[in-house]
């Protein structure tokens, strides 16, 4: 179980099961039809919450094959101290396929629209060629891909998990995904290391 804030968990776990007992229906074609994403992805509603859960009891986002190492950190850091966000902002990828959220300071606008479903599809295909090998699971593909793509400076095509390129997180954009998540930039190390920050403001955040 993740050790964040206690509300925001209950808050979170709260949104999951409102997810999971929407898909909860006798009717047998409307239980079929409820499973299915409306925005196309290719994971049922029941192993999409599963993942989710697995995110909320403590299991790690893991980039795996792709160059996600930006988002992987930055979804880490949400799933602790907002679970409710990441809970919110996933279920909306899965309904919708987009996201927004934000404040006064920054705001972001995630979709789905630079090619992140077919590429959804293709991992599913690889999954069951491969099964040996590791590949990135759903939830992780769509929160990180939707995120990199939606809010990378160059637009570099449709998304794919070899693309490393276009996978690159710059320092202004991951810093812009922390403000508009609600966090407050106490020191900036981000380009010239210890040199632009004092020292002892560097040291006090290594021990958080």
């Amino acid at each position: 179980m993740i050790s964040g804030n206690a509300a925001r968990l209950k808050a979170a776990q709260a949104l999951l099961l409102r997810f999971i007992e929407i898909g909860r229906v006798k009717d047998i074609k409307r239980h079929a039809a409820l499973q299915r994403s409306p925005a196309g992805w290719p994971i049922t509603r029941d192993d999409f919450a599963g993942q989710i859960k697995a995110r909320l009891d403590g299991k790690l986002p893991d980039q795996l094959e792709t160059s996600y190492c930006g988002p992987a950190v930055f979804l880490y850091c949400l799933i602790h101290d907002r679970p409710d966000i990441y809970v919110t902002y996933a279920i909306s990828l899965w309904e919708r396929g987009r996201f927004r959220f934000g404040n006064r300071n920054a705001a972001l606008s995630l979709s789905s629209a630079d090619g992140e479903i077919p590429a959804a599809i293709k991992l599913r295909q690889a999954r069951a060629a491969t099964p040996r090998r590791r590949h990135i699971n759903d939830i992780d593909w769509m929160t990180m891909s939707c995120l990199s793509a939606s809010t990378r400076p160059v637009d570099v095509g449709a998304v794919t998990p070899r693309d490393e390129f276009g996978s690159i997180t710059y320092p202004r954009v991951l810093r812009r995904w922390f403000v508009a998540a609600g966090a407050a930039v106490r020191a900036d190390t981000m380009g010239a290391g210890l040199l632009k920050s004092p020292l002892a403001e560097t040291l006090t955040l290594m021990k958080h």
